[in-house]
Protein backbone atom coordinates (compact mmCIF):
# COMPACT_ATOMS: atom_id res chain seq x y z
CA UNK A 1 0.00 0.00 0.00
CA UNK A 2 1.31 3.45 -0.94
CA UNK A 3 0.64 6.03 1.74
CA UNK A 4 0.44 9.80 1.64
CA UNK A 5 3.63 9.80 3.71
CA UNK A 6 5.36 7.70 1.02
CA UNK A 7 4.36 10.28 -1.57
CA UNK A 8 5.55 13.16 0.62
CA UNK A 9 8.91 11.42 1.03
CA UNK A 10 9.25 11.11 -2.75
CA UNK A 11 8.31 14.77 -3.21
CA UNK A 12 11.06 15.67 -0.74
CA UNK A 13 13.54 13.58 -2.72
CA UNK A 14 12.40 15.36 -5.90
CA UNK A 15 12.97 18.72 -4.17
CA UNK A 16 16.40 17.58 -3.01
CA UNK A 17 17.29 16.46 -6.53
CA UNK A 18 16.14 19.62 -8.27
CA UNK A 19 17.72 21.74 -5.56
CA UNK A 20 21.06 19.99 -6.05
CA UNK A 21 21.32 20.87 -9.73
CA UNK A 22 24.16 23.28 -10.37
CA UNK A 23 22.54 26.10 -12.32
CA UNK A 24 25.04 28.74 -13.49
CA UNK A 25 22.72 31.56 -14.50
CA UNK A 26 19.21 32.95 -14.20
CA UNK A 27 18.18 31.87 -17.71
CA UNK A 28 18.83 28.25 -16.86
CA UNK A 29 17.29 28.58 -13.39
CA UNK A 30 14.09 29.99 -14.90
CA UNK A 31 13.81 26.97 -17.20
CA UNK A 32 14.44 24.50 -14.39
CA UNK A 33 11.84 26.32 -12.25
CA UNK A 34 9.37 26.03 -15.13
CA UNK A 35 9.96 22.26 -15.31
CA UNK A 36 9.43 21.96 -11.55
CA UNK A 37 6.15 23.92 -11.73
CA UNK A 38 5.05 21.75 -14.66
CA UNK A 39 5.66 18.63 -12.58
CA UNK A 40 3.51 19.97 -9.73
CA UNK A 41 0.78 20.96 -12.21
CA UNK A 42 0.76 17.42 -13.64
CA UNK A 43 0.48 15.99 -10.11
CA UNK A 44 -2.49 18.25 -9.37
CA UNK A 45 -4.20 17.37 -12.64
CA UNK A 46 -3.68 13.63 -12.26
CA UNK A 47 -5.01 13.76 -8.71
CA UNK A 48 -8.24 15.36 -9.96
CA UNK A 49 -8.55 12.90 -12.84
CA UNK A 50 -7.86 9.90 -10.61
CA UNK A 51 -10.34 11.00 -7.93
CA UNK A 52 -13.03 11.87 -10.48
CA UNK A 53 -12.49 8.44 -12.05
CA UNK A 54 -13.23 6.78 -8.73
CA UNK A 55 -9.85 5.15 -8.32
CA UNK A 56 -9.00 3.71 -4.91
CA UNK A 57 -6.60 5.74 -2.75
CA UNK A 58 -3.64 3.44 -3.47
CA UNK A 59 -4.08 3.94 -7.21
CA UNK A 60 -4.39 7.70 -6.73
CA UNK A 61 -1.09 7.72 -4.84
CA UNK A 62 0.52 5.62 -7.57
CA UNK A 63 -0.76 8.00 -10.26
CA UNK A 64 0.70 10.94 -8.33
CA UNK A 65 4.07 9.17 -8.10
CA UNK A 66 4.03 8.55 -11.84
CA UNK A 67 3.25 12.23 -12.39
CA UNK A 68 6.10 13.20 -10.07
CA UNK A 69 8.70 11.28 -12.08
CA UNK A 70 7.23 11.53 -15.57
CA UNK A 71 9.81 14.12 -16.70
CA UNK A 72 12.63 13.42 -14.26
CA UNK A 73 15.14 12.84 -17.05
CA UNK A 74 14.30 16.17 -18.67
CA UNK A 75 16.21 18.15 -16.05
CA UNK A 76 19.55 16.57 -16.86
CA UNK A 77 18.70 16.46 -20.57
CA UNK A 78 18.11 20.20 -20.55
CA UNK A 79 21.34 20.86 -18.69
CA UNK A 80 23.33 18.63 -21.03
CA UNK A 81 21.89 19.82 -24.33
CA UNK A 82 21.38 23.55 -23.79
CA UNK A 83 24.11 25.21 -25.92
CA UNK A 84 25.06 27.61 -23.13
CA UNK A 85 25.81 24.70 -20.80
CA UNK A 86 29.12 23.52 -22.29
CA UNK A 87 30.89 23.91 -18.94
CA UNK A 88 28.30 21.75 -17.17
CA UNK A 89 28.56 19.07 -19.84
CA UNK A 90 32.24 18.71 -19.15
CA UNK A 91 31.84 18.39 -15.39
CA UNK A 92 28.82 16.11 -15.06
CA UNK A 93 29.81 12.48 -14.35
CA UNK A 94 27.08 11.10 -16.61
CA UNK A 95 28.45 13.11 -19.53
CA UNK A 96 31.94 11.81 -18.86
CA UNK A 97 30.68 8.23 -18.74
CA UNK A 98 29.50 8.53 -22.34
CA UNK A 99 26.00 7.14 -21.67
CA UNK A 100 24.60 9.60 -24.20
CA UNK A 101 26.49 7.96 -27.08
CA UNK A 102 24.21 4.91 -27.18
Amino acid sequence: MISTDDFRMLVQQFKNYTGSLMIPDQYMQDHIDLKVRHTYDVIGNIRIIAKDSGLPENDIQLAKIIALVHDIGRFQQFLLTEPSMTACRLTMPSWESGYWKN
